[in-house]
């Protein structure tokens, strides 16, 4: 991350010495400017817009970076989801989508989420490569 131990534990309590919000990101949410990390949010999905959104700023300033954005199979099923990704096909953005499937989305199990075998699948509508690997393999991660 580029964090100190100290810096995360800051963080992670809520302190008013943490040096990237004073005390007042959620547990759990932590950003840091210098490191271009940005602060998650709780309701689920709006970190795929968020990360686009940076990826489109990174374009218009002729940055060099690429955003990064995680996420699970039920928010895939989410509006933000399906408009971030499709803004990024559109404008050839610099994001990647991560998602981890755990087959069961709160209580919903994956076969009554998805009309498609794998959730990848679903990056062909947007113009991008869908890969599905096993995320128990590090090697294969």
């Amino acid at each position: 991350f580029g964090m100190t131990a100290k810096e995360l534990m800051l963080s992670g309590f809520a302190k008013a010495e943490d040096p990237n919000s004073g005390g007042r990101q959620m547990p759990g949410h932590f950003g840091q400017k210098k490191n271009r990390i940005v602060t998650g949010s709780s309701p689920v999905t709006t970190q795929v817009p968020h990360a686009v959104g940076v990826s489109l700023a990174a374009k218009m300033e002729g940055k060099d970076i690429v955003s990064w954005v995680s996420f699970g199979e039920g928010s895939s099923n989410q509006g933000d989801f399906h408009e971030g990704a499709n803004f990024a096909g559109v404008h050839k953005l610099p994001v990647i989508f991560m998602c981890e499937n755990n087959k069961y989305a709160i209580s919903v199990p994956i076969e009554k989420q998805l009309a498609c075998e794998k959730v990848s699948d679903r990056a062909i509508g947007y113009g991008m490569p869908g890969f599905t690997v096993d995320g128990n393999d590090p090697l294969e991660v």
